[in-house]
């Protein structure tokens, strides 16, 4: 799997383009890509994607975009 971070946001696999989800989904990924082999705090992800006002629902929203990229990333080694 190949990242492009430079210029908009790309997955490639195999050399091919890969759909990814929506704007939260897309920025989790770059947030993580950015900070790749370093642990980042779910307060820094929730701040990073939602900025100075978080809704009450920042936590389990993010819980659901961190396992949407696990399984997506699952599904295309399989």
């Amino acid at each position: 799997m190949e990242f492009r971070i430079l210029g908009p946001l790309g997955v490639l696999e195999e050399g091919r383009p890969v759909a990814l989800g929506g704007a939260k989904q897309r920025a989790l990924l770059a947030v993580l890509l950015l900070y790749a082999n370093e642990v980042v705090s779910r307060d820094r992800l929730i701040d990073e994607l939602w900025g100075g006002e978080p809704p009450d629902t920042a936590h389990t929203a993010l819980q659901v975009h961190v396992s949407q990229l696990r399984n997506y990333s699952a599904a295309t080694r399989s």
